[in-house]
């Protein structure tokens, strides 16, 4: 199985790009949403027990899919460096051990068109950050741009490029690779 791995700040594009992305390989998709709004039905955001079901849970997803042999799979990520690093070597090790392939693309935005796009009605619907004063403070806060080390990763920098164009590279990328 091929999981695609898209990472990178809140309203780079990410769920958009993995949207256009599905469409042309037919890959399900397992956005970043999907484990923050479950869990924060039963722990408050970033208490230890937040945390641990957030990672157990996708861990446990990626595993199950990866050894399914199917398609492939699109994970959509907010990486934090250097602090994620452990959880991505878990990843690494649990798509190695079901010999599955992992594909690392990092999806980037200049900070002012991040803003702009924190305000999109569009991020209600997973309770995503709108409020750019509140991006702001996380993006102090967390270095959400340095590339995951130790992994190849192909940048895609989306601030004038459409999500269409950007999947289209993602999936040329792919292809290249078979």
């Amino acid at each position: 199985m091929k999981i695609l791995f898209l990472y990178g700040p809140p309203a780079a594009g990410k769920l958009t790009v993995a949207e256009k992305l599905s469409k042309l390989t037919g890959y399900k998709i397992f956005h970043n949403h999907l484990t923050v709004d479950f869990a924060i039905q039963f722990f408050p955001w970033g208490s230890s027990e937040y945390g641990e079901l957030v990672g157990a849970t996708r861990l446990k997803v990626l595993e199950l899919a990866a050894k399914t042999k199917g398609n492939g799979l699109i994970i959509t990520y907010c990486y934090g460096h250097p602090e994620d690093l452990p959880f991505i070597k878990k990843m690494c090790r649990i798509v190695k051990s079901a010999d599955s392939k992992i594909y690392f693309y990092q999806i980037l935005c200049d900070q002012e068109e991040l803003f702009n796009r924190a305000r999109s009605k569009t991020r209600a619907k997973y309770k995503k950050i709108r409020s750019p004063k509140v991006l702001r403070q996380i993006l102090n806060k967390v270095d959400l741009y340095t590339p995951i080390p130790g992994v190849k990763n192909l940048p895609v920098d989306t601030t004038k490029l459409s999500a269409a164009r950007a999947a289209k590279l993602i999936y040329d990328d792919i292809r290249a690779k078979q």
